[in-house]
Formats: C-alpha cells, sequence, structure tokens
C-alpha cells in the first residue's frame, strides 16, 4: 500500500501530464489555470512532508548517539508515536514556544491553507493570489478581453481590443485573529492539539465567506460583494426587484438573464448568494409560470444554471432600498492570503488556561464590479 507521500507524488505527476495537454488550448485556460493552483497546493504538502521527514531524521540520529540508561533518572528513553507528538506540544506551550515554526520561529503548514480557502461555501470559487510572507503587497489581477475576431490572412491594421480590461490592484495584507483558551487538563487528558488546525480553519472559512459578502472595505476589513462602493461592485451593478418585500422568482431569473449576458467564463464560477430566511419567500412563490424555476432549484441548487448559495452572513433587511441578494462571476473576486499561518500558545499568569492564538494574513476586493449584480428591494 503507497505511503501518502507517494500518493501526492503519483498526483503531482498525474497532473503534470494532464496539465501539458491543456497546454496550447485557449479554451481550456480556466481547465488549466484550477489544475495549476491544485498542483501548487500538492507541491507544497509533498515539500512539507518532506521536510518533516527530513526533521525527524535529524532528531533519530541526535537520539542515537545519546546512551540509554534504563529507570535512571532523566534517562533519554526512545519512543514514537502520537504520545510523542503531543508531549513535544505540551513541552511547547510550557516553554511558550510556537506549535509550528517559519524561518523567523513560525512554520507554514500548507494543509491548512488549503484547508482555510475550500472550507466555505463561497471561498472556493474566488481567484486566490498567495505571497511569501505576511509583508507582502500581493497583485492581484483579472484579464477580462473580447471575444477574438477572424481576421484577412497577411492583414494589416487590425485595431486593438478597446474592451479588454485588466483589472489590477494591490492589496496590504491585514492579520486577522482567531483565539480559542484550552486547560492544561484538556491538554493532558485529551488529544485536542491534533483538532486546533481544523477548528480554526472552520473559524477562518467563515471569515473569509463573511468578507467576500459583508466585509466593509474599510480598516482591515475586506470588501464584500454586498457593500456598494466604486472600488467594488458600484451602484450601477443594482437591479431595483419588481415588487416591494423579499425577492421573488421574477426577480431572481431576472439577475440570472443579466450575469448570463454580460458573464464570460465557466458556470461553476458563478454564483447567487441570498440568505436562507429571504430566499424561502421564493420557494413559497407560486405565481403561474414560477413550477419550472422551483424545481430546477430543488433538484439541482441552481437557477438558470447558476449555482444558488445560501449564506448565514447575506443580509435579511427588507426594507426599502436594501440589498438582499448578490449574483456574480466570483472568478472576478480577489482572495490574497499570505503563506504563512501559525498557531502559537500563551501562557496567562494567573490561569490554568493555554491560549491558543491562529494568526493569517489576509485580504479581498471586488476585481471587476460589472461582474457582479445585486437585487435592491423597493
Amino acid at each position: 500500500m503507497p505511503t501518502k507521500r507517494e500518493e501526492l507524488q503519483q498526483e503531482i505527476e498525474k497532473r503534470t501530464v494532464r496539465m501539458q495537454g491543456l497546454m496550447g488550448d485557449l479554451t481550456k485556460a480556466e481547465e488549466f489555470k484550477k489544475e495549476s493552483d491544485e498542483l501548487r497546493t500538492i507541491v507544497q504538502q509533498a515539500q512539507a512532508m518532506d521536510k518533516a521527514e527530513a526533521d525527524m531524521a535529524e532528531t533519530r540520529a541526535a537520539l542515537a548517539k545519546v546512551p540509554i540508561v534504563e529507570n535512571a533518572p532523566g534517562a533519554v528513553v526512545a519512543s514514537s508515536g502520537w504520545g510523542e507528538v503531543r508531549k513535544a506540544m505540551l513541552q511547547a506551550a510550557t516553554e511558550k514556544r510556537a506549535v509550528t515554526a517559519n524561518g523567523a520561529g513560525g512554520n507554514t503548514v500548507a494543509g491548512i491553507v488549503k484547508a482555510l480557502v475550500d472550507g466555505g461555501k463561497i471561498a472556493p470559487k474566488v481567484a486566490k493570489f498567495f505571497g511569501p510572507n505576511s509583508q507582502t503587497v500581493v497583485p492581484v489581477f483579472a484579464p477580462h478581453l473580447a471575444l477574438p475576431a477572424g481576421q484577412t490572412e497577411g492583414g494589416t491594421g487590425i485595431s486593438a481590443d478597446s474592451t479588454g480590461v485588466l483589472a489590477g490592484k494591490s492589496l496590504t495584507l491585514k492579520p486577522w485573529l482567531s483565539i480559542l483558551a484550552v486547560s492544561n487538563g484538556a491538554l493532558i487528558s485529551t488529544d485536542i492539539e491534533s483538532e486546533l488546525p481544523g477548528i480554526f480553519a472552520e473559524a477562518f472559512g467563515a471569515a473569509i465567506d463573511k468578507a467576500i459578502c459583508v466585509g466593509a472595505g474599510s480598516g482591515n476589513d475586506a470588501l464584500g460583494v454586498f457593500i456598494a462602493s466604486a472600488s467594488g461592485v458600484p451602484t450601477g451593478s443594482d437591479i431595483a426587484c419588481a415588487a416591494a418585500g423579499a425577492p421573488k422568482w421574477v426577480d431572481y431569473v431576472g439577475m440570472a438573464l443579466t450575469l448570463l449576458g454580460t458573464m464570460n467564463g465557466p458556470l461553476e464560477a458563478a454564483a447567487i448568494i441570498v440568505h436562507p430566511s429571504v430566499f424561502k419567500v421564493a420557494l413559497t412563490d407560486t405565481s403561474a409560470g414560477t413550477d419550472p424555476f422551483r424545481i430546477e432549484y430543488l433538484t439541482k441548487g441552481t437557477i438558470l444554471g447558476i449555482p444558488v448559495i445560501l449564506s448565514s452572513f447575506a443580509l435579511t433587511t427588507l426594507t426599502a432600498g436594501s440589498y438582499v441578494a448578490v449574483g456574480g462571476y466570483f472568478r472576478h473576486y480577489a482572495l490574497a492570503m499570505a503563506q504563512q499561518i501559525t498557531i502559537k500558545p500563551i501562557d496567562v499568569v494567573g490561569s490554568d488556561n493555554v491560549t491558543f492564538q491562529a494568526s493569517v494574513y489576509m485580504q479581498g476586493t471586488p476585481l471587476i464590479g460589472g461582474s457582479f449584480a445585486r437585487l435592491k428591494t423597493v
């Protein structure tokens, strides 16, 4: 049975061959980019495993040089397994060292990076840009070209693309923190340390989804698509509902048609985001001709092929002039992150708790406001 590292190597080779087959095919550009992003993550995981194995080999070599005296006070006893990992975690907490370490005392945990960007409902659809550390200003881009047109062979004086847009912004990454206090009793008697990456991943995944939806775009906050801003989704992208109150099928279908008419990209990168309490009004709408839309959503989770994401972070106010749903091509939303994620234990004087603090540097913003549409109540 192959090891995890061997499985990663096989996956790297398989994806490399797949990407070679996609090179040069302009119709597969999006698929090529997706494969490239996934391959980069797998390579990072493999590199992290290789480094961990090298560190373990160095530790084993050092232990082999230490004499073992049975039952002697302070004797070094050879052992292995998760027990030793837990012991190292407890020692790190006692000495106030980082659970993970990078070149400056903290380590890059590639697996956590993947969990963060894939863990939410919305985050997997946006464009991701990574910087090497927390001090990076990450340039983000979204090419939006006009469709190529046929030309006469040998022709001259062909005009340049006047509609193509290469939207680029520089995002300065901001620190995002998640803090969890754990009692020493829990550290000693449970395997909670092994659950920390997953716990923090869920927290950051939710934070990313919230930022994409309703980030204010001021201070250290990302800019969300529900927020009207000339720097993000402008008021020119607003679509008024046909009647007062929550949107009905006619409103969602109208927005979907608007998106399909302006969007150049795969449907899987598009989405309509709405709060469950707002969308349930449409599900109870029995107006004539709405059954096909209800059936499509209930069976496929889509409206005219565009996926619907029910998010608790979407807005719910129904007074006139309120935003209640956003649809868009989310490949034109940029999520920039540092590949430097650390979890540190912090001891507090007079407390039985060890506080684990996870920090992530990231930022997000819409790149092309015209790639989104917002439903607005009347």
